[in-house]
């Protein structure tokens, strides 16, 4: 299937998660590396990834070592090749992959390599996570929901605020920016099932207000949080606003996506804890007001493969 964005895109995860899980220790001046990534153009594709993660960073900068080093290895042309055609894809395919990676390492609890050295076998005592395959990624993502199912979901007012893309695989058709993570492990067991939405540029102040009580502004393309006082922070390149009003929820996204999000386990555990805010829910604000902001929320298992089920399956 080599040309499928998504097929190549699972590949090349299952790829640099499999090669991060055999090294001992980071490649060399790895440090000095991430602090070079670190004032990348946001939009380059080491600057996506580790806006996203830092630990997904360091395993694509360990497998681009790896595979522009002089030391061959099974694979290493192919491998190479799905690196290389990364970077020339769209913004937002480098996004997909970002977000992907870095659920893909959180799900597989793989620790960061700190320090630099020689890449080799690791040595820990530490159990060998298992690595997932490509098909268990794919099968586990899903991207670009239906537009139409997407309206029987959520209320008039948040669908309207839904990011509308391309489909990948009619560009002519419009979907909705929604994504959903279904994969096993640590992240579903302790959290429950990740859904994405990409909100529009002109709605990313409206909802870090509504949901989490943050005001977003911007001047001369350039937003930022204002606190009480004139007192503010500017992203850089992203922040991630946490602690949810639990009240908004019903309002914002319907009560589907209630009724899921009070099966997760992270809502589980809120509640025995008598938390008045959620951490189960949360927004990213890029620094760029041209760009949008996305909504995570995690879902109870059944609750979301229904839901994924509506979205996906049936269009």
């Amino acid at each position: 299937m080599e040309g499928d964005p998504q097929h190549e895109r699972g590949q090349l995860i299952a790829l640099v998660v499999q090669h991060f899980q055999t090294l001992s220790r980071g490649p060399y001046k790895v440090d000095q590396a991430l602090q070079a990534a670190k004032q990348a153009d946001a939009n380059s594709t080491p600057g996506i990834i580790l806006g996203e993660s830092e630990t997904a960073w360091r395993a694509y900068y360990a497998a681009k070592k790896a595979t522009e080093s002089q030391h061959g290895f099974s694979g290493k042309a192919e491998f190479a090749r799905l690196l290389n055609s990364l970077s020339t894809q769209s913004i937002e395919l480098q996004r997909a992959f970002a977000r992907e990676l870095a659920l893909a390492m959180e799900s597989d609890a793989s620790q960061p390599i700190e320090g630099d050295g020689d890449s080799g076998v690791r040595k820990s005592a530490k159990r060998r996570q298992q690595v997932p395959s490509s098909v268990a990624i794919q099968e586990g993502v899903h991207m670009n929901a239906s537009l139409k199912a997407s309206r029987t979901l959520f209320p008039i007012e948040f669908m309207d605020s839904i990011q509308r893309v391309p489909s990948s695989r009619f560009p002519d058709t419009l979907v909705a920016d929604i994504s959903m993570f279904l994969q096993r492990g640590h992240i579903r067991d302790h959290f429950g099932c990740q859904m994405e939405i990409g909100i529009a540029k002109e709605k990313v102040a409206f909802y870090a207000k509504k949901l989490f009580n943050m005001e977003v502004e911007g001047k001369d393309g350039v937003r930022y949080i204002r606190f009480e006082g004139g007192s503010k922070i500017e992203p850089d390149p992203c922040i991630k606003l946490r602690a949810c009003r639990r009240d908004a929820i019903t309002d914002v996204f319907g009560a589907d996506v209630d009724h899921g999000f009070s099966t997760s386990p992270i809502y589980q555990r809120e509640r025995r804890e008598e938390r008045a805010y959620t951490d189960g829910v949360s927004m990213t604000i890029s620094n760029q007001e041209k760009e949008g902001g996305r909504i995570t929320l995690f879902l109870g298992e059944w609750r979301a493969f229904d839901i994924k089920r509506n979205l996906y399956d049936k269009y």
